[in-house]
């Protein structure tokens, strides 16, 4: 067994940890706090009610006493009546020490020993020597320690027997039984009393120690070991609100590309391993630098409290991709992870952390669409954006989006037999007041304010709507987002509207991303199955730029794979020769998978997608997208020169 170079553990009941937990409490300052704070109390209970006494003792002496004895006795009892009174107000706050606690008591019990000694020494009364007996049992009830208690009492009860022989050896014998009674249950009084104390202390520190281990657990991240996300917001929060410090914050987000699908296939526990991992590395990689916080799931955030620049915090960023970037093993499997770091710098107009985190989640989603171990700084050009996209969020809300959305379509050409086969049907948005709003736009600000299962449905409405004016044998492509495929009321939603249009299911293909896929596999695989039961097909969009998986091929019975316009681009030149494309293809043909290569927009692209093997081809070359009412004028000339359907469009 490898050593973990920790102790063994030890049970909480063994010998060694409560004798050390005795031993702590004991020695420890927060218990002398206690019981200082304790027995202050108690002496303060006692000396109000001594200035009084020794106030009234102070004025009586002038009626009975005379000569030196009222000189003596005034003295002493108006000394201890201010003693008493001036302590009892220096006691007033709880901070005063157990040695303070100990000297004011001290003194006070010398000064009422002093008036009862030299009140016998002025004449002595036996009856009265009882006041002796009466301080033990005051100073063990009101003593604070044992070294204060014993030896006060002690010299009180010896000096009463002594003065007590001067009556003869009977009156000392009595006071001998008095005085070792008193000593009996000046013990008793000390002891029960200073248990039960201690115990009262003892529970008190630790509900305390529990509250303050609960509050830790609460703040801290069981799985990782790292602040959790309420404990980093209140850090966050309490920078925010220094004027000093909080001036210049940053604030980091990491996400690990491909976790889902990780957790999915090796299972819960072997996720939770792999987050402990990660976040071991992000604290070595961020040590000294940043506080490192794990806010959920696969999420961690960095908060940087100095001043950094945005070289620095790239640095920072690529020290961390590099340092959780790679494989990791768990259980003997070697694991590839990567991850993705967004950061954001407080501006002067930052007002509020949840800006900051916003900021910080923009730069983290434009590093995750860039790919994994990109770090992206936000800029005052991305805040301009943000801006925007809440802009666009709010028309979307309030839009009447039935009477403002519509669909373009664009060819899909089997180039083959120079003909088309089908469309892809493409949003667009005409807003009154903000224009024309590219796609990209409008269905990001669209999945992030929760609006897509409202334009999903209206959308492929009106697409399957139009689509019944083609030919029997052409095909829709329509897209899904994300929000759409994982979730079971918007897939339900999706299939009925299908079946109201009327339109054949095995003559629409669903179009999903990758990236989609990696949201929640488990929830994307059954919304398909519910889609393929109606006879539709099933796309994979933009492959080869996400998460490629040919598991997912299989497992989710994809019928075609359509190349993204990416490595296309410039195809048949020196930089691009085209083999990953004929790849593409010649996989697609081994695993009886149709194949469309997308963003075909020259000549020399088309030859070259021509010469690798593609069948079906869809892009600018053929055709923009096109109004509904185009595509009929459009089908008629497609028997013509592929280079001639852009023309007619």
């Amino acid at each position: 067994m490898r050593s973990t170079g920790k102790p063994p553990a030890r049970r909480a009941d063994s010998p060694e940890l409560r004798s050390e937990q005795s031993g702590f409490l004991w020695g420890n300052t927060e218990f002398r706090h206690e019981t200082a704070n304790a027995f202050r109390l108690i002496l303060r209970g006692f000396l109000a009610p001594a200035a009084v006494y020794y106030s009234i003792i102070f004025v009586l002496h002038f009626f009975y006493e005379s000569g030196h004895g009222l000189l003596y006795l005034t003295g002493l009892s108006g000394t201890t009546a201010v003693a008493a009174i001036l302590v009892y107000w220096l006691l007033r706050k709880p901070s005063v020490s157990l040695v303070r606690v100990e000297l004011y008591s001290l003194a006070i019990y010398a000064l009422i020993f002093a008036n009862i000694l030299v009140h016998h020494l002025v004449h002595l009364e036996v009856t009265k020597l009882v006041y002796f007996a009466l301080l033990t049992m005051v100073v063990a009830a009101t003593g604070v320690t044992l070294r204060i208690v014993i030896p006060v009492a002690t010299l009180s009860l010896v000096t009463a027997i002594l003065l007590a022989g001067q009556q003869g050896p009977e009156t000392q014998a009595q006071l001998a039984f008095i005085a070792f009674a008193s000593s009996f249950v000046a013990t008793g009084v000390a002891g029960l009393m200073r248990a039960a104390i201690n115990k009262e202390i003892r529970a008190r520190m630790k509900v305390e120690q529990m509250h303050e281990a609960a509050r830790k657990a609460a703040e801290i991240d069981f799985l990782t070991g790292l602040p959790n996300r309420r404990s980093f917001f209140s850090r966050l929060e309490a920078r925010f609100a220094d004027a000093g410090q909080g001036s210049h914050l940053a604030l980091g987000l990491i996400d690990l590309n491909g976790f889902k699908h990780i957790n999915d296939l090796y299972g819960h526990v072997f996720g939770d391993q792999l987050l402990k991992k990660v976040g071991q590395r992000l604290a070595e990689a961020s040590a000294g630098t940043a506080l490192v916080a794990r806010l959920g799931g696969d999420e961690f955030a960095l908060l940087i409290e100095q001043p950094v620049s945005d070289a620095a915090l790239r640095a920072l960023g690529n020290r961390i991709c590099a340092a959780v970037g790679g494989t990791v093993e768990i259980e003997g499997s070697e694991i590839a992870v990567a991850a993705a770091v967004g950061f954001a710098r407080r501006l002067a107009h930052t007002a509020e952390p949840q800006m900051l985190y916003e900021y910080a989640d923009f730069a983290l989603y434009r590093s995750k669409h860039v790919g994994g171990g990109t770090v992206v700084v936000f800029t005052a050009e991305d805040e301009a954006q943000i801006d925007a996209i809440k802009n666009v969020e709010h028309h979307l809300c309030v839009g009447k989006l039935d009477a403002e959305m519509h669909v373009e379509y664009q060819p899909q050409v089997l180039v083959a037999e120079n003909r088309v086969v089908g469309f892809e049907a493409l949003a667009r948005w005409q807003s009154p007041t903000l224009g024309t709003v590219a796609p990209d736009v409008f269905i990001r600000a669209a999945e992030r304010c929760g609006v897509m299962n409202r334009i999903t449905p209206i959308l492929l409405r009106k697409a399957l709507a139009e689509a019944r004016q083609w030919p029997k044998d052409m095909r829709l492509s329509f897209n899904l987002s994300a929000r759409d495929v994982v979730s079971p009321e918007s897939i339900e939603q999706i299939c009925q509207v299908v079946v109201e249009s009327g339109f054949a299911g095995d003559r629409i293909d669903f179009e999903i991303t990758e990236t989609s896929i990696m949201t929640d596999f488990e929830r994307v695989r059954d919304s398909l199955a519910r889609l393929r039961d109606l006879g539709t097909h099933i796309a994979l969009d933009d492959f080869g730029v996400g998460y490629s998986n040919f598991q997912h091929l299989d497992e989710l019975a994809i019928d075609t794979l359509k190349i993204d316009r990416r490595f296309v681009r410039n195809l048949g030149s020196p930089a691009n020769p085209g083999r990953v494309v004929k790849t593409m293809i010649e996989m697609c043909t081994n695993l009886g998978l149709t194949c469309i290569v997308e963003g075909v927009e020259t000549a020399a692209e088309l030859s070259a997608v021509t010469t690798a093997g593609g069948a079906i081809v869809q892009g600018y070359h053929f055709s923009r997208p096109m109004r509904a009412d185009r595509v009929p004028a459009f089908l008629d000339r497609a028997h013509f020169d592929p280079g001639e359907l852009r023309d007619i469009a």
